[in-house]
């Protein structure tokens, strides 16, 4: 997914949302957010699982990009980390408006002030993913550093920093490496909030 840490020590950060029952517990106008470092696959799986459940995709890296006038990447190299997360967490008190989505975040959302706001909104879901597919994730699709530390490094720091922190704010955690991680996630998502009509079925359909 997107650029991952967050503006400033992780100690200086919001308290995360509270791990638990949904807020919305099965209410059809809950949303599944979608949390983990850059790599684990929350855009991709997010799309997936929207169109499974019939729920609309928002992705906070698109909205930022839409309102900023150029991608992530582009804002995040050259405006530096502290603009983007002050924009990225203006998209997060947008995206908190919002009902019955799934909704893919950038890897520091967490961190920021407006996620207890999102979190509220429905289901959190940690992907979870190892530092080694991580890596190889990143190498296939390189994205600006947030440190100076050589891109390994940089990865296993965030990962240290950020897994608790993951499953402290989430309800569920799925294992986004494992085969077929759509249906976990889909199973455990509609299990979660009562969510009824169709079938998982193996693949993308």
């Amino acid at each position: 997914m997107n650029p991952s840490s967050a503006s400033g020590p992780a100690s200086g950060a919001p308290e995360p949302a509270p791990r638990g029952e949904a807020p919305f517990g099965n209410a059809p106008d809950a949303n599944v957010v979608l949390i983990g470092l850059r790599g684990a696959g929350k855009s991709t799986l997010g799309l997936q699982l929207a169109e499974r459940l019939g729920l609309l995709f928002v992705d906070t890296d698109e909205m930022l990009a839409e309102r900023a006038g150029r991608s992530a990447d582009a804002v995040l190299s050259e405006d530096g980390e502290a603009a983007f997360r002050v924009l990225e967490d203006e998209v997060l008190e947008d995206v908190a408006r919002r009902r019955g989505c799934v909704i893919a975040t950038g890897g520091g959302a967490p961190l920021l002030s407006h996620f207890g706001e999102v979190a509220a909104t429905g289901l959190v879901v940690y992907l979870e993913a190892p530092l080694a597919v991580l890596l190889e994730r990143a190498r296939t699709r390189p994205r600006p550093p947030l440190t100076d530390l050589p891109l390994e490094d940089e990865f296993a720091q965030l990962l240290h920093e950020r897994d608790a922190i993951y499953r402290r704010s989430s309800q569920i955690t799925i294992e986004a490496h494992a085969s077929e991680p759509i249906l976990a996630l889909e199973r455990a998502v509609r299990a979660r909030l009562g969510i009824e009509g169709g079938t998982c079925k193996d693949g993308a359909g």
